[in-house]
């Protein structure tokens, strides 16, 4: 959430975003927080 606030890459252990990258800093986001997701939950 404070990434997606920020910016700051260097919170996810990311180096800094590039030009498109801010751009897409929402989807980024997401995604991150999708893939920490599945690995906590399993369906199984």
């Amino acid at each position: 959430m404070e990434f997606a606030k920020s910016g700051d890459a260097t919170l996810l252990g990311r180096a800094p975003l590039s030009e498109s990258e801010e751009r897409a800093k929402m989807l980024i986001a997401t995604d991150y927080a999708r893939k920490r997701f599945n690995k906590s939950v399993s369906f199984r």
